[in-house]
């Protein structure tokens, strides 16, 4: 079985068992029902947190697996795929030859010492 699903089937099951106690216990009325629920799930929070951590633990490990096989089929088939933030960063740090330009002419003219720097870009 899934861990995921096996982890989230018995936290609904402790939920519900923590509301038959409840229920049993004399929380029955309309008037209190949001107060059965409220107090039924902060105390299946805390048994599920106690009781199933060995669960949460199998499931953590599926999903960690997962994620890296995924990044691994992923690196395999893109190859070196760059991401967006990578693109305009390595934009910002290599500047295309603008000779002849009138562009070119007039950041050349700016001042020397904030030329380049990729937080001045924004400014110009």
């Amino acid at each position: 079985m899934n861990a995921f699903l096996r982890y989230t089937v018995l936290r609904v099951l402790i939920f519900f068992g923590c509301v038959l106690a409840l229920w049993l216990a004399g929380l029955r009325s309309e008037e209190q029902l949001l107060l059965l629920v409220v107090l039924s799930a902060l105390l299946s929070m805390a048994i599920s947190y106690v009781a199933l951590r060995r669960f949460r633990q199998d499931y953590s490990a599926q999903l960690s697996d997962t994620i890296e096989r995924r990044a691994a089929v992923r690196r395999e088939k893109g190859g070196d795929r760059r991401t967006d933030e990578q693109a305009e960063d390595e934009e910002v740090t290599v500047r295309p030859s603008t000779s002849g330009s009138s562009a070119g002419s007039a950041a050349a003219s700016t001042d020397g010492a904030t030329a380049g720097r990729p937080e001045d870009d924004d400014f110009r």
